[in-house]
């Protein structure tokens, strides 16, 4: 079977049609009535899906790496802010309905996050010293905060599809391994 580009950019077209409207969706409400989460894990649903077609490999296995892959090649993420988003937010929202609280980095700090709905301050980590309390009272030090804009993250997405979708439509490699993905998640 031949590839068929406009199918394919069809696919791609209507997930970001569905995140915007999500996205609109979720800001109804004022600033602690927003739909964070739901929003926050549907990013990393999309983002995992790009990078499954990305990758070719629809294995269960592979969806924290696809993830990774493609935030790296199509966002421009650095390593240190894929490991800090995968930390605090997918992995957790993901298997624990919440966001982490705070994460030790590899350099020994520990980093909690802040997220902002417009394009304000996206990625940003600020040095700031001082704690935060769990439900029970307990105290746990920060040193740092992540500061993540829901809107930015979209229209990171948008734009990162729009590239993928350019390198798609020319390499027959990236098609190869949408169509055996595409097949793999319809079997």
């Amino acid at each position: 079977m031949s590839f068929d580009f406009v199918i394919t950019e069809k696919i791609i077209e209507n997930k970001m049609k569905s995140l915007r409207s999500d996205y609109t969706i979720c800001l109804n409400g004022n600033e602690k009535e927003k739909a964070m989460y739901p929003i926050i894990l549907y990013c990393f649903s999309i983002i995992d899906i790009l990078g499954t077609y990305y990758t070719g490999n629809a294995c269960r296995e592979a969806n924290t790496e696809n993830l990774e892959k493609f935030l790296e090649k199509y966002l421009k993420y650095k390593p240190h802010e894929i490991k800090i988003i995968t930390e605090l937010f997918r992995h957790k929202i993901v298997h624990l309905s919440s966001a982490k609280p705070r994460y030790r980095r590899d350099n020994g700090k520990y980093i909690t996050w802040k997220i902002t709905w417009n394009g304000c301050c996206n990625r940003k980590i600020v040095n700031k010293s001082g704690n935060i309390t769990d439900d029970f009272g307990k105290i746990y030090k920060i040193d740092q905060i992540f500061t993540f804009s829901i809107q930015s993250l979209i229209k990171e997405i948008e734009e990162a599809s729009h590239r993928y979708l350019s390198d798609l439509k020319k390499d027959p490699q990236l098609q190869a391994q949408f169509y055996q993905a595409h097949q793999k998640i319809w079997e």
